[in-house]
């Protein structure tokens, strides 16, 4: 969804556009909302801007190279998948705190075309945002664990003499 943006808009099913409209109405995203320029100017979220890119160049395809990895069970990619789920953690909490921080709606706030948000919004965003976050994190220490499990059993082998 938040990557609707970088696609040429007759690529997007209309159904798939009426649902991403329908979604900043009712949770007035300041991020995506802002992207697109709801609220005006959007030079202030650069930093989210990048992370998009991020999502679309790094995130995406390695998500498709982790579903490989996990269903042939290839533990060469384990540190990738670390690496993956502790980035998207990272912009995820970066996207957390934003919307934490993000002032609460008020008519001046609407009327200056502002993103501001009330609290039901708030919460709802939160409950968007948190299960990508935390499922980014348990991937992240799920792989790096097991990254680290297998780097001990090489340097095992390795100390043993019974790797060249």
């Amino acid at each position: 969804m938040d990557l609707q943006p970088f696609y040429p808009q007759h690529l997007v099913p209309t159904a798939m556009k009426r649902w991403f409209t329908n979604y900043l109405i009712m949770s007035r995203d300041p991020l995506v909302g802002g992207v697109v320029g709801n609220f005006g100017d959007s030079a202030h979220l650069a930093w989210f801007k990048t992370f998009l890119y991020l999502e679309f160049i790094f995130q995406t395809p390695i998500f498709v190279i982790a579903m490989y990895a996990l269903y042939y069970n290839k533990r060469t990619y384990y540190p990738l998948l670390a690496i993956y789920g502790a980035q998207s953690a990272t912009t995820t909490l970066a996207c957390l705190v934003h919307l934490v921080q993000t002032p609460e709606s008020t008519p001046a706030i609407i009327k200056a075309g502002l993103a501001g948000i009330t609290n039901d919004q708030r919460m709802l965003l939160l409950g968007g945002y948190t299960p990508f976050f935390l499922g980014a994190l348990v991937v992240a220490i799920d792989f790096g664990w097991r990254s680290a499990k297998l780097i001990h059993k090489a340097v095992q082998i390795e100390e043993e003499g019974k790797w060249k």
